[in-house]
Formats: structure tokens, C-alpha cells, sequence
């Protein structure tokens, strides 16, 4: 029993994390190379170098909010949205889960698109 709970354990640990190579929510393609999993973050700004595990964890580490990319955390984070009516942008982090972005693009962020389209005057100078 015990063996095969250790074998267990030790497979879990090789091949659990299957999504491993994904992005942290609100991260762009192009600052893939800075989010790593499993290895130690460095602030964009460099102030500071933290765990993985507290990339996204809701408090603010760094002093550029870098670390909370997918959270409003940071009073001065940026969260990027991948599927913004094909646009990609940058909004303020306290927009954060909110519904204007869902980061994904489906058929079900439509209404997430049109809510962005009736509130896209008020924040059009976020759009890239």
C-alpha cells in the first residue's frame, strides 16, 4: 500500500501539472519569457524576487504590481486582455473579473464583448 501510494505521489509529480507551460492569467504572449512555473518570479521592475506560488496569490509584492497580473491586488496593476473584440488591451487592474473581460476566446464572452462595447467610451484610451 504504501509503495503504491509513493509511486503515486512521485507520477503526480512528474506528469500533474499538465497545463505547467500555461500563462498566469492577464499575462500577454509577449512577457511569457518573465512567467515561468515553477521558478522564482522577478518583479519587471526588478525590486523584488518572490516564489512562484505567489504569482496571483491577491497580495501586491511588487512594486510594479507585476506579480499580480490576473488580480486587482495592485493599486497601479495592468491586466491584459486577450479577446477584446479581436483587440487586445491593457485595462486597469480594478477591472479585473468584472465581465468587460473573460481572457478567453469563446462563444460565451460575447456578452463580455458587448458589455466592453457599452462601456468602451469610458476607457478607450486603455485600448493598445
Amino acid at each position: 500500500m504504501q509503495t503504491s501510494f509513493c509511486l503515486f505521489c512521485a507520477l503526480f509529480f512528474i506528469f500533474g501539472d499538465i497545463h505547467g507551460d500555461e500563462l498566469p492569467k492577464g499575462v500577454p504572449l509577449s512577457r511569457s519569457s518573465f512567467y515561468k512555473v515553477g521558478q522564482s518570479f522577478t518583479c519587471l521592475d526588478g525590486s523584488s524576487a518572490i516564489p512562484w506560488w505567489q504569482v496571483n496569490d491577491d497580495y501586491c509584492d511588487c512594486r510594479d504590481g507585476s506579480d499580480e497580473p490576473g488580480t486587482s491586488a495592485c493599486l497601479n496593476g495592468r491586466f491584459f486582455c486577450r479577446d477584446m473584440q479581436y483587440r487586445p488591451v491593457y485595462l486597469p487592474s480594478a477591472y479585473v473579473n468584472d465581465s468587460i473581460c473573460g481572457g478567453t476566446s469563446t462563444v460565451s464572452n460575447i456578452n463580455e464583448h458587448n458589455r466592453f462595447s457599452e462601456l468602451f467610451p469610458a476607457i478607450a484610451h486603455y485600448v493598445n
